[in-house]
């Protein structure tokens, strides 16, 4: 979760509104930098014109659309980002952790 800090100096996260504007800037901003206008960039991306403004302005757009466009901008790895592989499991990891505990166990004998 991103948290902002408010103009009252408050922490707070950010509502999917404010999300939606910020990738739709990040999304312009690309799509600037790359040369290419909305009409270019929507049939690179087999999309419509108005789903690159909309996605652009934060109006909205699909996930379909959205991956499409980033294939396009070269941003794959903004999708590697959202789900990355996992390389140990949560099974393993508690596993290994009963395993270190059963060794910390110090065993005290009775000496009779």
């Amino acid at each position: 979760m991103v948290v902002e800090q408010a103009e009252s100096g408050h922490l707070r996260a950010r509502t999917t509104p404010e999300w939606e504007r910020a990738l739709g800037r990040q999304v312009r901003d690309l799509r600037v930098h790359a040369g290419l206008t909305q009409v270019e960039l929507a049939r690179a991306a087999n999309i419509g014109p108005a789903t690159v403004s909309r996605m652009e302005t934060g109006r909205g757009g699909t996930l379909s659309s959205l991956i499409d466009v980033l294939r396009v901008l070269g941003q794959e790895a903004w999708l590697d980002g959202l789900a990355p592989v996992a390389t140990v499991s949560p099974i393993q990891m508690a596993r290994a952790h009963e395993a270190a505990r059963r060794r910390q166990r110090v065993r005290v004998r009775r000496v009779e």
